[in-house]
Protein backbone atom coordinates (compact mmCIF):
# COMPACT_ATOMS: atom_id res chain seq x y z
CA UNK A 1 0.00 0.00 0.00
CA UNK A 2 2.85 2.35 0.82
CA UNK A 3 4.45 1.74 -2.58
CA UNK A 4 1.19 2.61 -4.32
CA UNK A 5 0.91 5.83 -2.33
CA UNK A 6 4.49 6.76 -3.27
CA UNK A 7 3.73 6.02 -6.92
CA UNK A 8 0.60 8.17 -6.74
CA UNK A 9 2.62 11.06 -5.30
CA UNK A 10 5.43 10.72 -7.84
CA UNK A 11 3.19 10.31 -10.88
CA UNK A 12 2.27 14.02 -11.36
CA UNK A 13 5.95 14.99 -11.12
CA UNK A 14 6.89 12.29 -13.61
CA UNK A 15 4.09 13.35 -16.00
CA UNK A 16 5.23 16.96 -15.86
CA UNK A 17 8.87 15.98 -16.35
CA UNK A 18 8.12 13.75 -19.36
CA UNK A 19 5.99 16.38 -21.06
CA UNK A 20 8.46 19.28 -21.11
CA UNK A 21 9.87 20.14 -24.51
CA UNK A 22 13.60 19.61 -23.75
CA UNK A 23 12.94 16.07 -22.51
CA UNK A 24 10.70 15.23 -25.48
CA UNK A 25 13.32 16.63 -27.87
CA UNK A 26 16.16 14.80 -26.15
CA UNK A 27 14.26 11.53 -26.38
CA UNK A 28 13.52 12.18 -30.05
CA UNK A 29 17.23 12.75 -30.75
CA UNK A 30 17.82 9.32 -29.21
CA UNK A 31 14.97 7.94 -31.36
CA UNK A 32 12.64 7.45 -28.40
CA UNK A 33 9.29 8.84 -27.36
CA UNK A 34 7.05 8.91 -24.31
CA UNK A 35 4.33 6.28 -24.41
CA UNK A 36 1.35 8.40 -23.37
CA UNK A 37 -0.97 5.40 -23.33
CA UNK A 38 1.26 3.66 -20.77
CA UNK A 39 1.31 6.79 -18.61
CA UNK A 40 -2.48 6.91 -18.65
CA UNK A 41 -2.60 3.20 -17.78
CA UNK A 42 -0.26 3.87 -14.84
CA UNK A 43 -2.53 6.66 -13.59
CA UNK A 44 -5.54 4.34 -13.71
CA UNK A 45 -3.59 1.59 -11.94
CA UNK A 46 -2.34 3.84 -9.14
CA UNK A 47 -5.83 5.26 -8.60
CA UNK A 48 -7.40 1.77 -8.56
CA UNK A 49 -9.76 2.63 -11.39
CA UNK A 50 -10.58 -0.49 -13.35
CA UNK A 51 -12.26 1.08 -16.39
CA UNK A 52 -9.09 1.89 -18.38
CA UNK A 53 -10.26 -0.14 -21.37
CA UNK A 54 -13.52 1.81 -21.42
CA UNK A 55 -11.74 5.17 -21.42
CA UNK A 56 -8.85 4.55 -23.81
CA UNK A 57 -10.28 3.06 -27.01
CA UNK A 58 -9.02 2.72 -30.59
CA UNK A 59 -10.03 5.40 -33.06
CA UNK A 60 -12.69 4.64 -35.61
CA UNK A 61 -11.88 5.40 -39.26
CA UNK A 62 -14.04 8.52 -38.93
CA UNK A 63 -12.05 9.60 -35.84
CA UNK A 64 -8.81 9.09 -37.75
CA UNK A 65 -10.09 11.15 -40.68
CA UNK A 66 -11.19 14.00 -38.40
CA UNK A 67 -7.83 13.90 -36.63
CA UNK A 68 -5.95 14.08 -39.93
CA UNK A 69 -8.08 17.00 -41.09
CA UNK A 70 -7.34 18.90 -37.88
CA UNK A 71 -3.56 18.68 -38.32
CA UNK A 72 -1.90 21.93 -39.47
CA UNK A 73 -0.30 20.22 -42.46
CA UNK A 74 -3.64 18.79 -43.53
CA UNK A 75 -5.31 22.18 -43.25
CA UNK A 76 -2.58 23.77 -45.39
CA UNK A 77 -2.80 20.89 -47.85
CA UNK A 78 -6.58 21.31 -48.11
CA UNK A 79 -6.17 25.05 -48.66
CA UNK A 80 -3.52 24.39 -51.31
CA UNK A 81 -5.72 21.84 -53.06
CA UNK A 82 -8.66 24.23 -52.96
CA UNK A 83 -6.57 27.02 -54.47
CA UNK A 84 -5.16 24.66 -57.09
CA UNK A 85 -8.67 23.46 -58.01
CA UNK A 86 -9.87 27.08 -58.28
CA UNK A 87 -6.91 27.99 -60.49
CA UNK A 88 -7.60 24.94 -62.65
CA UNK A 89 -11.26 25.96 -63.02
CA UNK A 90 -10.25 29.51 -63.87
CA UNK A 91 -7.73 28.28 -66.44
CA UNK A 92 -10.34 25.99 -68.00
CA UNK A 93 -12.87 28.84 -68.10
CA UNK A 94 -10.31 31.16 -69.74
CA UNK A 95 -9.44 28.47 -72.26
CA UNK A 96 -13.12 27.95 -73.06
CA UNK A 97 -13.59 31.74 -73.45
CA UNK A 98 -10.60 31.89 -75.81
CA UNK A 99 -12.00 28.97 -77.79
CA UNK A 100 -15.42 30.61 -78.00
CA UNK A 101 -13.81 33.90 -79.10
CA UNK A 102 -11.81 32.12 -81.80
CA UNK A 103 -14.92 30.39 -83.11
CA UNK A 104 -16.81 33.70 -83.14
CA UNK A 105 -13.88 35.41 -84.91
CA UNK A 106 -13.77 32.65 -87.55
CA UNK A 107 -17.54 32.90 -88.07
CA UNK A 108 -17.29 36.69 -88.49
CA UNK A 109 -14.47 36.28 -91.01
CA UNK A 110 -16.45 33.71 -93.04
CA UNK A 111 -19.50 35.99 -92.94
CA UNK A 112 -17.42 39.03 -93.97
CA UNK A 113 -15.90 37.19 -96.90
CA UNK A 114 -19.35 35.96 -97.96
CA UNK A 115 -20.72 39.50 -97.84
CA UNK A 116 -17.75 40.86 -99.82
CA UNK A 117 -18.18 38.20 -102.49
CA UNK A 118 -21.92 38.77 -102.66
CA UNK A 119 -21.34 42.50 -103.12
CA UNK A 120 -18.75 42.09 -105.91
CA UNK A 121 -19.75 43.18 -109.46
CA UNK A 122 -19.64 39.60 -110.74
CA UNK A 123 -22.09 38.45 -108.08
CA UNK A 124 -24.43 41.34 -108.85
CA UNK A 125 -24.29 41.39 -112.68
CA UNK A 126 -23.07 37.92 -113.45
CA UNK A 127 -20.17 39.42 -115.43
CA UNK A 128 -16.64 40.01 -114.19
CA UNK A 129 -15.94 43.63 -113.56
CA UNK A 130 -12.80 45.66 -113.88
CA UNK A 131 -9.67 44.91 -115.86
CA UNK A 132 -8.71 41.29 -115.80
CA UNK A 133 -7.01 38.68 -117.91
CA UNK A 134 -7.84 38.86 -121.55
CA UNK A 135 -9.77 42.08 -121.31
CA UNK A 136 -9.43 44.61 -124.02
CA UNK A 137 -7.75 47.71 -122.92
Amino acid sequence: MMARRNMAQALPIMLQFLSVSPIVQSLAIEKHKVNAQELVRMMFEVSDWKNYKDVIVPMTPEDEQRWQQMQPGAVKQAEFQGKAALQQQQAEAASQRDNDNNIARAAREVLRQGIEQAASPEAVTGMPGGPGFGSAA
